[in-house]
C-alpha cells in the first residue's frame, strides 16, 4: 500500500484555467466591431445590475481612477462608456483630436496573448468576409522613460471605412496581466492617419506611466 500522503495528492491538482478575456481576434476587428461586440452582449443582460453605470461618466471615471494610476482627469477626454466582460475591463473615451481610445485592463492575459498583440501573424486575426488587418508593424515607443510595446495596424470591416489602430502595452512593470491603451480612428476622420510616437507620448500624459 502506498504510503502518499494528502499533501502529495495535492501537488497533482490541475490549477484552474485563467481567464483569457477578450479574443485577440476581436480586440483586432476594429474600435467599432469591438463596442458593436460588447453592446450586443450587454443587450442580452440589460437587467443586470452591473451594467448600470456602464454610460454614467462619474461612475466610469472613478473606476477608471481606482484602476489606473493619472495625475488628473484629462480634460481632452470625455468618458463615453466603462464595462466589465470576459474577464476583461474596458473603457472607452473620445479625444479632442478626433481619435477615440479604449483602456482594456485584464489581470489574467498571458504573455501568450501578448504577443499575439504585439508580434506575430497579426493578419490572422482579422474575420474571413467581415474584417481583415492590413500594415500591421511592432515596435517600441519612449513613454516617461520607459520603453512601452507599441503595435500600429490599419482594419477594414463591413460597414466602415479604413481605421488606423495602435495598441500600447502600459502595463505596470513587475505586475501579471495586460494593460493595453488603444488609439483608434473613427473610419471616417483621420482614417490615412498614422498614429505617431509624439502622438502617443502626448495622450499619455495625464497617465502614470
Amino acid at each position: 500500500m502506498s504510503d502518499t500522503s494528502q499533501d502529495d495528492w495535492a501537488t497533482d491538482v490541475a490549477p484552474p484555467p485563467k481567464n483569457k478575456g477578450l479574443p485577440s481576434w476581436l480586440l483586432f476587428c476594429g474600435g467599432g466591431c469591438l463596442i458593436f461586440f460588447v453592446l450586443a452582449v450587454i443587450g442580452i443582460f440589460l437587467l443586470v445590475d452591473s451594467f448600470k453605470d456602464m454610460a454614467n461618466p462619474e461612475a466610469q471615471w472613478s473606476a477608471l481612477e481606482e484602476s489606473i494610476p493619472m495625475d488628473a482627469r484629462p480634460n481632452e477626454m470625455r468618458m463615453a462608456m466603462g464595462f466589465s466582460i470576459m474577464g476583461t475591463e474596458t473603457w472607452t473615451m473620445a479625444h479632442d483630436s478626433g481619435y477615440m481610445v479604449m483602456i482594456i485592463k485584464n489581470d489574467g492575459a498571458s504573455q501568450e496573448e501578448r504577443e499575439e498583440v504585439f508580434g506575430g501573424n497579426a493578419a490572422s486575426a482579422g474575420i474571413p468576409g467581415l474584417s481583415e488587418i492590413n500594415e500591421h508593424s511592432a515596435g517600441t515607443v519612449m513613454v516617461q522613460g520607459r520603453d512601452l510595446p507599441v503595435a500600429r495596424f490599419k482594419s477594414q470591416s463591413m460597414g466602415q471605412g479604413a481605421q488606423q489602430g495602435c495598441f500600447v502595452d502600459i502595463t505596470p512593470e513587475g505586475e501579471a496581466g495586460m494593460v493595453l491603451f488603444y488609439i483608434f480612428t473613427d473610419g471616417r476622420s483621420k482614417g490615412d492617419t498614422t498614429v505617431t510616437d509624439e502622438f502617443v507620448t502626448e495622450i499619455l500624459k495625464p497617465f502614470l506611466i
